[in-house]
């Protein structure tokens, strides 16, 4: 009798306490439940920026002086976000939520300005309004709604937080909004969490397309915000990036390397041990024993590619009824980037 055919993990309480090295979960039958993490810490380059929230994500915003940018510039959206890159490292601001529109029109507020210029920009031949960044137009808070012609140059948010793109009022602008995304630290437990729950194992970002080179529909704007760290380009229609080197790792020369079409795991064979074909429970005997002997469970099954790999694994040795197959669940295989 052999063990090579995986099975479905018997039990969610069993399933639970698999992940208990990593998010320290507890049963709480008929639930799985872990502690809520700890917020991670957000620091900005320095306290000239402050951060601030949104939905979605953390950025760092900076309010400059607008410089030499005068109101006759008829690119003036795209020299106040080249100016920005060149003070901050960041973009002009696009604005997406109210409590994000709250946030920047108290950092106008503090200066004392009359208005702050944000990345908001007309497409004459559309009739329709844009950002910058590319990101999306899902918010605005016009005081009175612009009729978008060729005379629309800009867009400012005005101390009472509206917006406005009224030529009487644009002279009013002393400040350009600016936002670059904001570093992030954790440590310890944070960052073995942080880890785990990233690591897709895969060569492209999730949601790119995942055959060579990792693609991505968006604006060149957008894709050029990604450059510093998945070094993007723009090939006239998509962004792409250079597939992720990927080495997985197993704790030892013991075990091998097998995938799925999802993910990757470590095998190896073990002896049966004394586990008897008469135990009725036999297949959770043969599990709590891979567990015993490598920390993983026994092997489950998910495609033909894995089937394939563990059909190697077994009969490519010397398989014999006195073997188990194990997959190391808590092996986490090494990325190279």
């Amino acid at each position: 009798m052999t063990y090579c055919i995986g099975f479905q993990i018997s039990g969610a309480q069993l399933a639970c306490e698999q992940y208990d090295q990593v998010l320290q979960p507890y049963w709480s039958s008929p639930v799985c439940a872990i502690p809520i993490m700890k917020t991670p810490e957000y620091k900005c380059p320095d306290d000239t920026y402050t951060v601030v929230p949104t939905t979605f994500y953390f950025y760092c915003y900076k309010l400059i002086s607008k410089g030499s940018i005068t109101l006759d510039d008829e690119n003036i959206v795209d020299t106040a976000n080249e100016y920005c890159i060149e003070e901050t490292g960041g973009l002009i601001a696009s604005i997406h939520d109210e409590a994000e529109n709250g946030y920047v029109n108290a950092l106008l507020n503090i200066t004392g300005s009359n208005g702050v210029m944000i990345g908001m920009k007309a497409d004459v031949e559309g009739g329709t309004l844009y950002w910058s960044d590319g990101t999306a137009t899902d918010y605005d808070n016009f005081g009175t709604q612009p009729t978008v012609t060729a005379n629309y140059t800009m867009t400012i948010m005005t101390s009472s937080g509206d917006w406005t793109a009224d030529p009487a009022k644009l002279l009013d602008f002393n400040y350009i909004a600016s936002v670059s995304v904001v570093n992030r630290t954790v440590d310890g437990i944070q960052q073995l969490i942080q880890n785990v729950v990233y690591n897709l194992q895969r060569p492209c970002p999730d949601y790119w397309n995942q055959v060579g080179p990792c693609t991505l529909k968006m604006t060149e704007e957008a894709c050029n915000q990604y450059s510093g760290f998945l070094e993007t380009y723009w090939n006239g229609s998509f962004c792409q990036a250079p597939m992720m080197k990927q080495t997985f790792e197993c704790p030892d020369n013991t075990y091998t390397v097998v995938s799925n079409n999802q993910w990757t795991y470590c095998y190896k064979l073990i002896s049966k041990g004394t586990i008897n074909i008469d135990d009725e429970n036999i297949v959770d005997m043969a599990n709590e024993y891979c567990i015993e002997q490598t920390g993983g469970q026994i092997a489950s099954i998910y495609d033909k590619k894995e089937n394939a790999g563990v059909n190697a694994q077994c009969f490519g040795k010397l398989f014999n009824d006195n073997d188990n197959v194990v997959r190391e669940m808590d092996c986490r295989p090494g990325r190279v980037f």
